[in-house]
């Protein structure tokens, strides 16, 4: 494990079968080879020598990656933008002869080739991947409308591990805005996969098309985050019971019509902050609060903009008072504003999420 990655090994085709269940991941890359590689000439060789047509079809869009760190000792690679160009080249050199058969063609999606020059123990090393998604993958395929500031999906599930909730518990999310979180909890708790409708890059892979893999990745394979033979089951969530809500109307009709896109039945309702209780004894507020520059109080044409410290002082009265015994977990991106809910609060992991650094905080 090192930073930003957690390194696995696995068959091919079970790696691509397990891919609709990834919740918490950006990517899922599958590296090709680790060598030692030497300028631009040596990784030009390198790409070279790999068989391109067990993973790549001849028709597919390719789409190079490179990432060089400074220092290195060979030439060549100086410039980006010509390395990305001169390994695309090289792979399609790889793939000419002849046309695989009509099942193995026409490729719908594009194929991502990650390579990464890096210096190891005085050694000029490649790492060429390739992504076995294809996109990012906290695109699910069942968040069509969205709020002004979404949160990523990936990090809505990595906010739940985080936080230790089980299905078996409560699970409050009292600023769902467009309802990511509680969705994201309502699929861990059916045990459904995370994707609906999603086809990832992997099962435009000749070396997966065969009829054998084909067969073997029907049941939650790489092609689809549905159950097969249909859409996907409804389901109302944990036996604890998940709840959303939000004081602007508009993102919470999003939500609901986001959960009927997912096939999940979380009861979501119009409610300002204040104005929540707690649906059991005990549970877990998992949320992102507003925190943005600019936040608007929903009250239509003559709606104020409420400032985020007024928001977090009105959550953090509402936790003193209501909520004992609760566990809370919610992202801010200062600690002196995450320390308005309460100087007990503690960092739990950092995420980067539209190209803003938030921290979840735990209490």
């Amino acid at each position: 494990m090192e930073p930003g990655w957690v390194r696995f090994e696995g068959d091919v085709a079970k790696v691509a079968a397990a891919l609709p269940r990834l919740r918490t991941p950006d990517r899922l890359l599958l590296q090709i080879v680790d060598a030692r590689c030497e300028g631009g000439d040596g990784l030009a060789a390198l790409v070279r020598a790999q068989r391109w047509k067990d993973w790549i079809a001849p028709e597919a869009t390719i789409d190079v990656d490179v990432h060089v760190a400074d220092g290195l000792k060979g030439g060549g690679l100086r410039f980006r933008e010509s390395v990305e160009k001169r390994v695309s080249w090289t792979i399609h050199e790889a793939l000419k002869g002849p046309r695989v058969p009509e099942r193995y063609a026409r490729p719908r999606l594009t194929q991502r080739v990650s390579i990464v020059c890096s210096d190891r123990s005085g050694n000029d090393r490649a790492t060429i991947s390739l992504d076995a998604g294809g996109d990012l993958l906290h695109r699910r395929g069942w968040r069509t409308d969205v709020s002004k500031a979404p949160l990523r999906e990936n990090i809505a599930a990595s906010l739940l591990r985080i936080s230790g909730w089980t299905p078996d518990a409560t699970l409050l999310d009292p600023f769902c805005g467009s309802g990511t979180i509680p969705i994201e909890a309502a699929l861990m708790a059916a045990g459904r996969p995370a994707f609906v409708k999603t086809t990832f890059a992997c099962s435009e892979w000749p070396l997966l098309r065969s009829a054998s893999v084909a067969r073997r990745g029907q049941q939650g394979g790489p092609r689809s985050g549905q159950r097969a033979g249909g859409p996907p089951q409804r389901s109302s969530g944990g036996r604890g019971g998940i709840y959303g809500s939000d004081r602007d109307a508009k993102v919470i009709q999003a939500a609901i019509a986001n959960a009927g896109r997912a096939g999940v039945g979380v009861p979501f309702e119009v409610r300002d902050v204040v104005d929540i209780a707690p649906p059991t004894q005990t549970g877990f507020i998992v949320t992102n609060p507003p925190w943005g520059h600019r936040l608007n109080d929903g009250g239509g044409k003559d709606s104020r903009v409420i400032p985020a410290t007024d928001i977090f002082n009105r959550f953090a009265v509402v936790i003193a008072e209501r909520f004992a015994g609760w566990k809370v977990v919610f992202l801010a991106p200062e600690a002196d504003l995450a320390r308005r809910v309460s100087p007990k609060v503690r960092p739990l992991a950092t995420f980067p999420n539209g190209g803003v650094r938030i921290t979840a905080w735990g209490l």
